[in-house]
């Protein structure tokens, strides 16, 4: 019944490896960082644009 029983492999699946981050809110930042350098751009010229108008 030990080799049969699922939990032990789901307490494998659960634990992490080092290389993933440890929360979804780390990936989301990474991944934003990265964007950010390409919208920072692009938002600061479409405020700038807006400003201007207003």
């Amino acid at each position: 019944m030990a080799s049969d029983s699922p939990s032990t492999h789901s307490v494998k699946k659960q634990v992490c490896p080092p290389n993933a981050p440890l929360s979804p809110a780390q990936a989301i930042a990474e991944a934003w960082k990265r964007e950010t350098l390409e919208n920072q751009e692009k938002w600061r010229r479409n405020r700038c644009g807006s400003e201007d108008t207003v």
